[in-house]
């Protein structure tokens, strides 16, 4: 069992590394056109 505090920083990983892949795919879908 995952304390809230930990389920808070893993979240945050997580969101924050999809908010790159979202930025790298908007940059790849921009570049190519």
């Amino acid at each position: 069992m995952l304390l809230p505090s930990q389920t808070n920083e893993i979240m945050k990983k997580n969101l924050s590394l999809l908010w790159f892949l979202l930025a790298v795919a908007v940059n790849l879908h921009c570049g190519k056109r």
